[in-house]
Formats: C-alpha cells, sequence, structure tokens
C-alpha cells in the first residue's frame, strides 16, 4: 500500500490532475520517468522491476497451493 501511495504521490508532484488529463495517452508513469531524467529512470528501473517481480511471486505462493487444496476437498 505505501509504495502504491508513494507512486501517486510522485505522478501528482510530477504533472497535475489537468495536466495529466489533456496529455495525449495519458500515462503518468511514461510522463514521470521522462521527467526524471536518464540517469534517475535507469536508476529506478531495477527498484521497479523487483517490486512488480515479488508481488507476483507473493501472489503466486499464496494462491496456487489454495487451488491444488480446494480440488481436492471437492473430489474427496
Amino acid at each position: 500500500m505505501l509504495l502504491y501511495v508513494g507512486a501517486n504521490i510522485g505522478y501528482f508532484y510530477a504533472m497535475p490532475v489537468d495536466a495529466m488529463a489533456r496529455e495525449a495517452g495519458g500515462v503518468p508513469q511514461r510522463i514521470m520517468a521522462d521527467r526524471l531524467g536518464p540517469a534517475r529512470r535507469d536508476a529506478a528501473s531495477p527498484g521497479a522491476i523487483l517490486c512488480s517481480v515479488f508481488g507476483a511471486l507473493n501472489g503466486n505462493i499464496l494462491a496456487k497451493p489454495r487451488v491444488a487444496y480446494a480440488a481436492r476437498r471437492a473430489t474427496a
């Protein structure tokens, strides 16, 4: 939750809501990355990728065993 709120604060800091609405495509992540500059953007990319990977891994670890458990209980 803190990462989500932090990202949204960063988006609003980089570009106000009315400017986001006028922007073609309206992708605040791209706009914020362009405003950070190449050095900061390249430094932040691995961290963003790791957050994504560990978030997906967390979902898989918690959800996949439940599917097998529920399937086994349904057949028993």
